[in-house]
């Protein structure tokens, strides 16, 4: 344990030195790791922007039923994957992003 944390020392010096870019992706993938372990997950800027649009389009009676938003995820699933043959079924997934458990297994 303590040679993970010097090695965290370490490598938190050197990303002082990074460009400011690589800084911000290092603290962005620290949030995202934060929240997978049970921290709070910190929405960047341009993440509540989309947020704050996506709820004014709510309020204002603009969004789109549930059956429009999944007949236009399948037909994009089906134009971005045009190998996978004549596929009709997308895998669900769970809150966390992991395949969801279907009973089968």
């Amino acid at each position: 344990m303590i040679a993970m944390k010097q090695t965290l020392k370490e490598l938190f010096e050197r990303a002082e030195t990074w460009p400011e870019q690589a800084q911000a992706e290092l603290i962005e993938l620290g949030h995202e790791i934060e929240a997978e372990h049970g921290g709070v997950y910190h929405a960047s800027p341009e993440e509540l922007e989309a947020i704050d649009a996506a709820l004014g389009e709510i309020e204002r009676g603009q969004a789109i039923s549930e059956e429009d938003a999944e007949a236009m995820f399948s037909n994009s699933i089906r134009s971005a994957a045009p190998s996978c043959g004549s596929f009709t079924s997308v895998t669900p997934l769970d809150g966390r992003g992991h395949l969801a458990d279907n009973g089968s297994g």
